[in-house]
C-alpha cells in the first residue's frame, strides 16, 4: 500500500438543522485497503458514505474529505459528480431496487457508462461480459430485467455496475444485509475477490461484526455519530477498549 492515503476524512461533521448526524469523525483509507464502519442503526455510517460520495449538499458538511489530496467539499457540483462516477462507486444495500424495473440491466449500465466514457456499444458489451464472467454471472444477465433476478444475482449485478469503470474506491452500504446467509457469504467473497484482482479500496458499512471480521483490514466503530474506537481488525476483536465495541462483538451469533 502507498504511504499517502487515497482518502482522508478530517473532523467531518454533518448537521441537519440543529441535529448533528456525524460529529468530528477522522479516518484514512489507503489503496487496496478495506475499512469497515461498524455500529448500530442511526450511528452515522451511511451519512459518512454519502458525504464521501459527494451526494450530500456541502452546506450540511464541515471538516475535510480529501480525495488524493483534494478536498471533495470544495469541488464544484459537476466535478464531484465526475469523481463519483469515475473514481468512486457505490454499492447499495438493495442493488436490485436501484435499477429501473422496465429496462434491461445492460441498457442501464450502458447509459451510465456513456456519461463518462466514449465507448461504443460493442466495446461496452465486451467489457461488461468480461466483468460478468469474473463475477460468475451469466452474460445473459445484461439482457434481463431487474425483477427477474434473484436477490443475490441482483446484488452481484449491482457490484458489477459499480466496478465497470474500474474505480479506485467502492463505497458499500450494508451490501449483504438484505440477503440470505449463503448468499451473504457469496457476495462477501466476491467483494474480497474484486479487491485481490483489481486492487480496489473499500469503505464498507455494516452493523454485523461477523462480516466486519471476515472483510476488514481496519474497523472504525461508531455510535450516535461519533467515533467510539478504531484500529486494526485483530486489535478491535482481541482487545476492544470500549464497552460498546464489546457489546457489538458479543452480538455475533455463535453456533
Amino acid at each position: 500500500m502507498s504511504d499517502a492515503p487515497l482518502l482522508a476524512v478530517r473532523d467531518l461533521t454533518v448537521s441537519y438543522g440543529e441535529k448533528q448526524a456525524v460529529r468530528g469523525v477522522n479516518f484514512c483509507l489507503h489503496r487496496g485497503e478495506i475499512l469497515v464502519l461498524a455500529g448500530e442503526s442511526g450511528s452515522g455510517k451511511s451519512t459518512i458514505l454519502r458525504a464521501v460520495m459527494g451526494i450530500l449538499d456541502t452546506s450540511v458538511c464541515t471538516g475535510e474529505i480529501l480525495w488524493e489530496g483534494t478536498d471533495v467539499l470544495q469541488l464544484a457540483k459537476d466535478a464531484r459528480r465526475k469523481l463519483a462516477g469515475e473514481e468512486i462507486a457505490m454499492v447499495f444495500q438493495n442493488a436490485g431496487a436501484s435499477f429501473c424495473p422496465v429496462r434491461t440491466i445492460g441498457s442501464q449500465l450502458y447509459e451510465s457508462v456513456c456519461a463518462h466514457r466514449a465507448w461504443s456499444y460493442a466495446e461496452f458489451r465486451e467489457r461488461a461480459e468480461a466483468l460478468m464472467a469474473q463475477m460468475q454471472l451469466p452474460r445473459a444477465v445484461l439482457d434481463e430485467y431487474p425483477f427477474r433476478l434473484s436477490g443475490g444475482m441482483a446484488q452481484r449485478a449491482g457490484i458489477a455496475a459499480a466496478m465497470l469503470l474500474q474505480p479506485k474506491l467502492i463505497l458499500a452500504d450494508e451490501p449483504t444485509s438484505a440477503l440470505d446467509a449463503l448468499t451473504q457469504v457469496r457476495v462477501a467473497k466476491e467483494l474480497m475477490a474484486l479487491r485481490r484482482r483489481m486492487g480496489v479500496a473499500m469503505l464498507l458499512v455494516t452493523h454485523h461484526m461477523g462480516l466486519a471480521y471476515h472483510m476488514a483490514d481496519r474497523i472504525l466503530v461508531l455510535r450516535r455519530g461519533e467515533t467510539v474506537e478504531q484500529g486494526a481488525r485483530e486489535e478491535i476483536f482481541r482487545h476492544p477498549k470500549e464497552a460498546y465495541t464489546k457489546e457489538l462483538i458479543a452480538a455475533v451469533p455463535r453456533l
